[in-house]
């Protein structure tokens, strides 16, 4: 979603927008997107989440620490599992 690009499941982050909001989840019901470790500060500023979910994403603040925490995996390196 942020850098357009394709790849294992296993490198990438699924984020699903739930009945209580945005979570990271791969199992979790809903249209969910999926988003690579580091891009998510690319997806905030495309505005990609509110596309991808075909939605109002939620309130600005938490979509930016939502995304904020995704690209704090990227510093952890491919090794830790999600």
């Amino acid at each position: 979603m942020g850098c357009r690009r394709t790849d294992d499941q296993g490198a990438m982050v699924r984020i699903v927008r739930g009945p209580d909001g945005l979570v990271v989840s791969r199992t979790g019901a809903g249209r969910g997107v999926w988003l690579h470790p580091g891009c998510g500060a690319l997806a905030l500023k495309r505005k990609a989440l509110g596309r991808a979910l075909r939605g109002d994403p939620g309130p600005p603040d938490a979509v930016a620490a939502l995304l904020a925490g995704v690209d704090a995996r990227a510093d952890l390196g491919k090794a830790t599992s999600l």
